[in-house]
């Protein structure tokens, strides 16, 4: 559209339409490209937002020196706002440095350029990071005591600072502090990250307590289910996690393969092989389709449990059922070409590899990694937890 717009005459292109090019280019063609684009605008057209662009492509490629002589540049030119100054604190605070993003809020403050909610909460996030809570509670309060600079979310910030320096006392305070500011729908907002703080801490009761007064006020989505489940499954309440599963499934909520999925992969931790096959066979039924991940769910819980035979065919029914991005959990397939192998099944060990073949999962590097393991051997079954069993992709 815009190769289009350029070569019109009937069309003439204002700094901004630059700008967004600018930032078009390097999302698809990289960052030499858009340096090379920036090359050829005409100087009179460098206006604060091709400069902002421009900005934002070394902020999002964390090059440091290209994005401080930017900034630089906006300065001498008297471009530098608030926006500028938001990117290149969130780039020091991506990078560490921590008290650079202190210096460029004194900076902004010196200018009379304005901070705002953005600008501390990237103060706040490094902080609280660190974790530094003496610097970090000094920025709330500078926030508390201005009502355009204080909302929930600094709040959530906190907790997690002194989640992370072990205060678990005043991060519940601060969560109180965080519930006390929603109001109405914006609490949504906010939901997910509570169950998940509440969730670190410990606090069933709280879980139960927030997920019962807003589902008054807010239509759950998806994310908020994912969050409810996993917290209850985490703070061993599978009870109350398949009850929450059950008002997912009588909520007119769009399908996401990813909340099944999360409770087979808890039933499967605990051994309830059953009750996870059950949710398959429950989705096969409705019309849905389990996807690679829920098969490679149940067959790494079969693995776990020794039942190789059923583990290979599940496996294969993850292969069949996956998508294009998609992999096998290594140690589960590996376990189950070494099963093959044990058994002497020559035939079924060519079939699964054919599978793997067919869907482009079987380069050199994963037939060289499968005999290193079955040769060097691995008798001790990989632990199903979270880094096996999370849902990280709805393939």
């Amino acid at each position: 559209m815009y190769e289009w717009i350029k070569k019109s005459k009937d069309f003439d292109l204002l700094p901004r339409d630059f700008a967004v090019e600018l930032d078009l280019v390097s999302k698809a063609h990289g960052l030499k490209a858009a340096e090379s684009y920036f090359s050829s605008i005409p100087d009179d057209l460098r206006t604060f937002q091709v400069y902002g662009a421009l900005l934002n492509c070394y902020a999002d490629a964390n090059i440091l020196k290209k994005a401080e002589d930017t900034m630089q540049k906006l300065k001498e030119l008297g471009y530098a706002g608030t926006v500028a100054y938001n990117v290149m604190m969130t780039l020091y605070a991506k990078l560490g440095y921590v008290e650079k993003v202190q210096s460029l809020l004194l900076e902004m403050e010196d200018n009379g350029v304005s901070g705002n909610l953005i600008s501390y909460n990237i103060l706040l996030n490094a902080y609280a990071s660190a974790p530094d809570v003496t610097e970090m509670e000094k920025v709330l309060m500078k926030m508390e005591a201005d009502p355009l600079l204080i909302s929930w979310s600094p709040y959530t910030v906190a907790a997690k600072g002194y989640l992370k320096a072990g205060d678990t006392e005043k991060a519940h305070d601060s969560l109180k502090k965080c519930e006390h500011l929603l109001k109405g729908r914006k609490a949504r907002l906010a939901i997910d990250m509570l169950i998940t703080l509440y969730t670190s801490m410990g606090k069933k009761d709280d879980l139960y307590r927030i997920w019962e007064k807003y589902k008054r006020i807010v239509k759950y989505n998806n994310s908020s289910y994912l969050c409810m489940i996993r917290g209850l499954e985490k703070l061993d309440d599978l009870d109350g996690a398949e009850k929450i599963f059950a008002d997912w499934e009588a909520s007119k909520v769009r399908f996401d393969i990813r909340i099944p999925n999360l409770l087979i992969s808890a039933y499967c931790k605990k051994g309830h092989m059953e009750k996870a096959r059950s949710i398959i066979e429950k989705l096969v039924e409705s019309g849905k389709h389990p996807n690679g991940s829920t098969w490679s769910r149940l067959a790494l819980g079969y693995c776990v449990q020794n039942d190789m035979k059923k583990a290979v065919e599940t496996m294969k029914k993850a292969i069949l059922a996956s998508k294009p991005g998609w992999k096998p959990h290594f140690h589960c397939l590996a376990s189950c070409v070494k099963y093959l192998q044990s058994k002497g099944d020559t035939q079924g060990e060519e079939e699964l590899k054919d599978l793997l073949r067919v869907r482009g999962l079987f380069s050199e590097g994963v037939e060289r990694s499968l005999n290193k393991y079955v040769e060097v051997g691995n008798h001790k079954y990989k632990a199903l937890d979270e880094t096996d069993l999370e849902e990280t992709s709805s393939q």
